[in-house]
């Protein structure tokens, strides 16, 4: 057959249109997958981005092209090569796992900004660039400076002789030079410049300048606290997870391995031993950290031993300097890639190592237009390169212990501090009886005794709180009203600042002044309930007004470079006392703290989510794990009106495996993961009565698809039912929950719902979660 023609998916936000489609290839036109296109699609034949998928092979052409309809042709190639074999490998993968468009997918696949849709390709920021000037030739200025006479040839020597000898702008190559700083040379003018280039004497050509996202940190020194990550020697423990790891990194065949280590057992060391390998056997390495908070610390840890080696990717980057990072990734001039869970999508070639640490945080799941799991991204990528998937943490993911006990993941325990650092003392503060006695302090006193001891010895403490601002909401003693957000159902906290106070949703970000009287009845009984991040610093400032007392929140983290600045400013003891939310919980070793105190423990015992006893087991194991992580001795404090809770007494003895078993025991039995997969299916409408309608057809749809073609799908749904919060931004909410087991069957049977619901939904929004971060 003489036609050429290719499978496409175009790029639209219409999941019922994501599909393939034949197109033909115009004749000599080089089109191959991963091309996108430009294309008339629909009845109007509206020009239309798309993805070259695949070529059709002549039968099936043949088939294509006798249909009923006259196929239409590729009209341009819009972006040549955007996707290798690998990454359009990746897209598939991820329209099938996440039940996305072609679009969404493509756009985290892209460069940074990049809009791959119908409108335009490249939208990224523009690359930096700076004008040089090179001297060309003596030979040719001589021959310019003989056709000239006095005081012309003398300014056209000055600048020749600059040139020729040398001085403050020259370098030993007499060229490179910065056309700008060659101008602010006295003398010299864009004129005289000018004429030296037409007389080809000086080029002038433009290079591409890189910016660097490490630039404002600041270099580790030789005697800089990560130094010891580059000369102190492993432990028989570490030695012999290394050997391990070392061997399945060698191996072609792709493998998963589950580093299992106490808090400051040293699973980093092990990771940068493996790296080392990795780096010398030309392979490519991806390392993600949970929070851009740990980025800093990772970094200088990393460059300390690899230098200019490694890229750093996260969304606090400018589009510039993302750009920079990704062009020089993409190059192969940095072989590793440090980030968050989207530098997981970076254009890293090679790879043999992917390293997620802290793996358990859910932070790796994305709860934007794609839900994808980095850890699942991360799957794909090492099982199609053949590398090494690493998951490093001392609370693993339930799914992901159950993995390794099951022989599908390599199990490596660490179950000792490195060095001189022991597991730190845990004490379990009943704090009932105290806060009776002065229901106002939010520090007991135990806590308290504890803070001034250390605070006489010189040594640092991290104070945790699970909310940030003042009061958690205000509420009226007469009518019993609380505050709410006007666009949200949930109330509004209080919040102090400099320029005074004010109340804030945490949602919408709706503002308001703190009222005098009761907005319900008018009263001027308001009081102030709950606590938060604002009302503990300023309870620290005038209980213990000589220390200094430094916040770590999502308020004082709004600048670029925050995060690390209060960091690397608390590492270096500028401060005595730390108090912030879960950003001060993970990962972060801070040498000088030897007292950990959690303000109060109950906010995230009791919850209906099935993740929450999990959940709040892996943060307070975390958080008591930043003690005590040099030679001085460490302790850990939980304030609590629960003292007996299983989850606390195990998260202080550091026990994981027993709460394992007692955990794994309980979801086996209510059949949660990992033992189904979870679905959750939310529907979105600004029209209270039209999500109720939606929530209808949707679930006639579910009904009637399970009593015909998949009767023999095998699922329990519960919903539809209020999401919480029920409204968010005058948007009201509906979920409906599916447990099943991921299959090609279960798969077709929710792409079905998706479609056939889209074509009645109207204006109710519908978006679906594969293993959610709560239900």
């Amino acid at each position: 057959m003489d036609r050429k023609i290719c499978g496409v998916h175009v790029f639209t936000q219409i999941y019922s249109l994501d599909r393939e489609y034949s197109y033909l290839i115009p004749e000599g036109a080089e089109i191959v997958p991963g091309d996108i296109v430009s294309l008339p699609f629909g009845p109007s034949d509206r020009s239309t981005r798309a993805v070259v998928t695949r070529i059709l092979t002549d039968e099936e052409a043949a088939k294509a092209d006798s249909g009923e309809f006259e196929l239409k042709s590729i009209t341009a190639v819009a972006y040549k090569n955007a996707f290798d074999e690998s990454r359009l490998e990746l897209l598939r993968y991820m329209t099938e796992r996440y039940f996305t468009t072609y679009l969404e997918a493509s756009r985290l696949l892209l460069p940074p900004g990049s809009d791959p849709d119908a409108r335009g390709i490249a939208r990224k920021s523009a690359a930096a660039s700076e004008k040089y000037v090179r001297f060309v030739s003596e030979e040719n200025a001589s021959s310019f400076l003989d056709s000239l006479k006095g005081a012309r040839r003398d300014k056209y020597n000055d600048v020749v002789s600059l040139f020729l000898s040398g001085g403050e702008f020259f370098s030993e190559r007499r060229g490179d030079i910065s056309l700008s700083d060659l101008k602010n040379v006295p003398g010299v003018t864009p004129a005289l410049i000018k004429r030296l280039c037409e007389e080809h004497v000086l080029e002038i050509s433009e290079k591409r300048e890189f910016r660097d996202p490490f630039a404002r940190m600041t270099v580790p020194g030789e005697n800089d606290a990560y130094s010891s990550f580059r000369t102190e020697e492993l432990n028989d423990e570490q030695s012999a997870a290394l050997s391990k790891l070392s061997a399945l990194l060698s191996d072609p065949s792709p493998h998963c391995a589950l580093l299992f280590g106490v808090t400051g057992s040293g699973k980093t060391r092990v990771m940068l031993r493996l790296i080392d390998e990795a780096i010398s056997s030309g392979k490519n390495v991806i390392m993600l950290v949970p929070e851009i908070a740990l980025t800093g610390q990772a970094m200088r840890i990393l460059i300390s031993r690899y230098g200019e080696k490694v890229a750093v990717l996260h969304s606090a980057l400018s589009d510039g300097e993302r750009n920079d990072e990704w062009d020089r990734i993409s190059s192969g001039e940095k072989s590793i890639i440090l980030g968050t869970r989207s530098a997981i999508f970076a254009p890293c070639k090679n790879v043999g190592l992917v390293i997620i640490d802290e793996e358990q945080d859910q932070s790796y799941k994305s709860d934007s237009h794609v839900r994808y799991h980095a850890r699942d991204i991360a799957k794909f990528i090492c099982a199609r390169s053949g590398a090494l998937l690493l998951l490093a943490s001392a609370t693993p993911d339930l799914d992901s212990f159950y993995r390794a006990l099951s022989g599908k993941y390599e199990l490596l325990k660490l179950r000792k501090r490195y060095g001189d650092g022991g597991i730190p003392d845990v004490v379990i503060s009943d704090v009932r009886n105290d806060f009776r006695d002065d229901p106002g302090s939010l520090i007991g006193r135990e806590l308290s005794e504890r803070i001034s001891r250390a605070l006489e010895k010189n040594e640092q403490i991290i104070l945790f709180v699970n909310r940030r601002g003042y009061n958690r909401f205000i509420i009226c003693r007469s009518c019993s009203e609380v505050i709410m957000c006007p666009n949200c159902s949930v109330s509004l906290t209080y919040h102090v600042s400099p320029s005074g106070s004010f109340l804030q949703c945490h949602y919408c970000g709706y503002r308001s002044e703190v009222p005098s009287k009761c907005p319900s009845c008018g009263s001027d009984h308001l009081y102030n309930m709950g606590f938060g991040t604002q009302q503990v610093e300023k309870q620290l400032s005038d209980k213990y007004p000589a220390a200094r007392v430094m916040r770590l929140d999502a308020d004082t983290v709004t600048k670029k470079d925050s995060h690390d600045k209060i960091l690397n400013a608390f590492k270096n003891h500028k401060a005595d006392i730390l108090v912030g939310t879960q950003m001060v919980a993970k990962g972060h070793d801070f040498p000088g703290v030897t007292l950990v105190g959690v303000i109060l423990a109950d906010g995230s015992l009791y919850s209906s989510d099935y993740k929450a006893k999990e959940q709040s087991f892996s943060l307070f194991t975390q958080v008591i794990g930043r003690a005590g992580r040099s030679s001085k001795r460490g302790t850990a404090l939980i304030q609590t009106f629960s003292p007996y809770n299983e989850a606390l007494n195990l998260a202080a003895s550091q026990d994981y495996e027993r709460f394992y078993d007692s955990e794994i025991a309980l979801r086996k039995a209510l059949l949660f993961p990992p033992f189904c997969d979870i679905c959750v299916m939310e529907l979105k409408d600004e029209n209270e009565e039209r999500l109720n309608e939606s929530s209808e057809k949707l679930m006639k749809i579910i009904s009637d698809l399970l009593s015909g073609e998949f009767k023999e799908t095998k699922i329990i749904l519960y919903g539809p039912f209020e999401a919480m919060p029920y409204k968010i931004n005058n948007i009201y909410r509906k979920k409906c929950v599916v447990k099943f087991r991921f299959s090609s069957g279960s798969s077709r049977f929710l792409k079905e719902i998706i479609s056939e619901f889209r074509k009645v939904s109207g204006k109710t929004l519908f978006s679906v979660d594969i293993n959610p971060k709560n239900v």
